[in-house]
């Protein structure tokens, strides 16, 4: 399971708790600039949440933010009430990136303990494992000529859900 799947399992969790729709912002910021991010969160016109709840802002592939995003997010921890009450998910396939962010977010992270995850890669097997919540089928490597044969179709047939 990737990041941006897990993001999203997240925010169907989110949903799930009955948290309002206004209260979950989730931005792709793949090939962003660092400033367009203070941009983006002062800029966006957001209607107001109603009592007792947090906006969430998720900001998916932050490592891929081209200058230093995690001074941008410093600046709006700082500067920004609505943004510094709110909850900041920051995902990426830096993790290198992600740990020096978090350096410089030093005191912005808030109180919670273990706010760090690691997704570390898997194949897609294992993905579809944890999709289906079960095992799969116990099925031998086919080679490409056998993919239209009987034993291509069993084995399809025996892995859909």
């Amino acid at each position: 399971m990737g990041k941006t799947v897990a993001l999203k399992q997240q925010i169907e969790d989110l949903i799930a708790d009955e948290v309002p729709p206004t209260a979950k912002i989730r931005v792709a910021a793949d090939d962003m600039a660092a400033k367009e991010l203070r941009t983006l969160v002062q800029n966006t016109a957001l209607p107001m949440l109603p009592a007792g709840h947090r906006r969430v802002w998720f900001f998916d592939e932050i490592s891929s933010v081209t200058g230093n995003s995690a001074q941008e997010i410093k600046w709006l921890r700082d500067n920004d009430p609505a943004f510094r009450e709110a909850t900041v998910v920051l995902t990426g396939s830096n993790a290198t990136a992600l740990t020096e962010a978090g350096g410089e977010l030093a005191g912005r992270r808030g109180r919670a303990t273990n706010l760090d995850r690691s997704l570390c890669p898997m194949g897609f097997r294992t993905f579809a494992e944890l999709v289906a919540h079960a095992p799969l089928p116990d099925v031998e490597p086919l080679d490409v000529a056998s993919l239209l044969g009987a034993i291509a179709r069993s084995a399809y047939q025996a892995s859909l859900p």
